[in-house]
């Protein structure tokens, strides 16, 4: 017979429950977070969702950046590309979750109809998170866009 590491009663394992367990996971920091600006018995929130951590280093991910942070567009996150986007549910061309990333509305706003899924929005000065109309350009499809790339990239477009 153990004792619980919570409560103090005894039980078969460390924990009686899982109210006991998760009690005590409550504002502890977890092991990958350690050394990463924080420290162990400073507190996290537990119960909020938060970017992966693992994937990347938090200075990296632009997610952890916008984390704490107010967002300046209601119903809008950054995807873990780094990408905008705009909680859009109705909109026929929507990933699962409701989301459009914002260069395409932007785009479509501006040509006045829905995109096609094989056209593709340029950021023109490589910033994706410039979605400005002056920023961004239209391709009917990826291989046009790579063409561009192999151009501009050969020094014949400016």
């Amino acid at each position: 017979m153990n004792i619980c590491k919570t409560c103090g009663k005894e039980c078969e394992r460390t924990y009686c429950n899982y109210e006991c367990y998760w009690a005590s996971k409550k504002g502890k920091v977890p092991k990958q977070l350690i050394g990463k600006g924080f420290q162990i018995g400073s507190k996290v929130n537990v119960g909020r969702k938060r970017p992966d951590t693992t994937r990347r280093n938090l200075t990296d991910n632009p997610a952890w950046k916008r984390y704490g942070v107010k967002q300046q567009k209601p119903y809008s996150t950054i995807t873990s590309t780094g990408y905008t986007a705009i909680y859009n549910p109705y909109h026929p061309n929507c990933d699962s979750k409701g989301y459009m990333r914002e260069h395409r509305l932007v785009m479509e706003k501006h040509i006045g109809r829905y995109l096609k899924r094989s056209e593709v929005v340029h950021h023109i000065d490589g910033d994706i998170t410039n979605n400005r109309l002056d920023n961004l350009m239209l391709f009917p499809n990826n291989k046009a866009h790579m063409k561009y790339h192999e151009k501009s990239q050969a020094g014949k477009i400016d």
